[in-house]
């Protein structure tokens, strides 16, 4: 069953897991704090909810599966209720595990971004006000001069040749 979540997760950037919450994907935009440019975090984190799972996932699910809505439904329900259960950790893939610890689960994420990306130092930059900005002359356009001396010689090639 979690080789077909996968992908849903890698695409919609959530899952709801009955007995365990919403797992969703969460990105912070890179900001420049102090002269340095923070680096953007990602990371995979676990929200404690009970809210139940889109009929758009289920959809989802009975196509990859060939399955109807109703088995997908039990299913989905009674796969997260045999492994809750058990007690013991539920690999997802190269994302991580959900830990067993106490009868409860915590999310453990192998998704790391900090090795991917670095804070940049930039220092001050300079502060360009709107009134400060220089302008630029661009030349204008003449292509209509080109198209009349092009009509002019089209019409004494005409009256040449009759």
């Amino acid at each position: 069953m979690i080789p077909s979540l996968i992908p849903y997760f890698i695409q919609f950037g959530q899952l709801q897991i009955p007995g365990l919450g919403r797992l969703h994907f969460v990105h912070k935009e890179a900001v420049l704090q102090d002269g340095i440019l923070l680096a953007p975090h990602e990371s995979i984190q676990l929200e404690n909810n009970e809210e139940a799972p889109t009929i758009h996932f289920y959809q989802y699910l009975a196509h990859s599966l060939e399955l109807t809505m109703d088995q997908v439904i039990k299913e989905y329900h009674q796969f997260w209720k045999d492994q809750l259960s058990q007690q013991q950790d539920i690999y997802f893939g190269s994302f991580g595990k959900f830990h067993c610890h106490n009868k409860s689960y915590q999310w453990q994420s192998q998704f790391e971004t900090s090795s991917y990306y670095n804070n940049i130092e930039i220092g001050s930059l300079p502060i360009i006000l709107p009134e400060e900005t220089i302008e630029v002359e661009i030349p204008k356009d003449r292509w209509w001069i080109g198209a009349i001396i092009l009509f002019i010689l089209g019409l004494l090639a005409i009256a040449f040749k009759s």
